[in-house]
């Protein structure tokens, strides 16, 4: 099939997606004097549709998102991925990974994990829901 340039457009999913079936979100991890906060691109997805989880050494942020669209015409190009999402990250030295809160806003997940008074990173898991502004 031609595409708009007039070269054959492939038809096959560009979306980074792992080996495993699942796709990574983008995420930024920042420092402030009392806390980190972990940035998830989300597109898409709402209070419910992640689930955020720590055992005290590792995040981890899963969930899934569908293609509401999907049966709304032929694929042309696909790169939005869809499906199971799930990232793991190592906490932070000096933070308290069962404290965390958070909050999913316009696309992005916030995560926020405060620090610890001793820096050392606590060995107990945590899971919570995702608030909504």
């Amino acid at each position: 099939m031609p595409g708009i340039t007039g070269v054959e457009a492939p038809l096959l999913p560009l979306a980074p997606v792992s080996r495993f079936g699942h796709w990574s979100p983008a995420v930024d991890v920042r420092e402030l004097p009392d806390k980190f906060i972990v940035l998830a691109d989300l597109p898409g997805l709402k209070r419910g549709e992640v689930d955020v989880t720590s055992d005290g050494t590792m995040l981890t942020i899963a969930g899934a998102r569908h293609d509401r669209l999907r049966t709304a015409g032929v694929p042309f190009r696909l790169e939005r991925p869809t499906g199971r999402l799930l990232r793991t990250l190592r906490l932070p030295d000096g933070c308290d990974g069962t404290k965390l809160s958070a909050q999913i806003r316009d696309g992005v997940l916030a995560v926020y994990i405060p620090k610890t008074a001793s820096g050392s990173t606590s060995d107990e898991g945590r899971g919570l829901a995702c608030a909504s502004p």
